[in-house]
């Protein structure tokens, strides 16, 4: 009986790995996504404060530097603020909030390198990136998307 039993738990918690590795948001309701808006709002609010010294590290950390850039303090800073936005997008959906590093990207070759346009426009389109990707997962295999087809 304690075998079935580790057993049967070993397959709940199997199955809850598998739905998190392939990601997904058709569990989440409007109260788990509390934090993450919070985090999102606070670190995007950070970013667009922050795009004078984005744009200047662009042109190199020297070049920075002489604008008035302390480039150690802000890479620092940088680093733990853009690690705190994906570790809070990727707890709540999995892998898949990973997707959202190939927009900005790609959104460099439609309004250019300037980080007022860069951030708002990577926000959009990386949102809308997510849903075009989700509709036909969610018509092809049922109404809860691919994560929940494999059981």
């Amino acid at each position: 009986m304690s075998v079935g039993a580790f057993l049967g738990a070993l397959l709940a918690f199997t199955r809850r790995v598998l739905f998190w590795l392939l990601g997904g948001l058709s569990g989440t309701t409007w109260t788990d996504l509390i934090l993450p808006m919070l985090a999102l709002f606070l670190g995007i609010g950070y970013l667009l404060l922050q795009t004078r010294s984005l744009n200047a590290l662009l042109v190199g950390e020297e070049t920075a530097r002489t604008l008035g850039t302390d480039t150690d303090r802000f890479r620092k800073q940088l680093f733990l603020v853009t690690s705190l936005l994906t570790g809070v997008i990727v707890a709540v959906s999995g892998v898949i909030g990973f997707v959202g590093l190939m927009i900005p990207h790609s959104v460099r070759f439609l309004v250019g390198s300037d980080h007022r346009r860069v951030l708002p426009v990577s926000l959009l389109l990386g949102g809308n990136f997510l849903n075009l990707g989700r509709c036909p997962s969610t018509y092809y295999c049922c109404s809860r998307g691919i994560a929940h087809w494999y059981y």
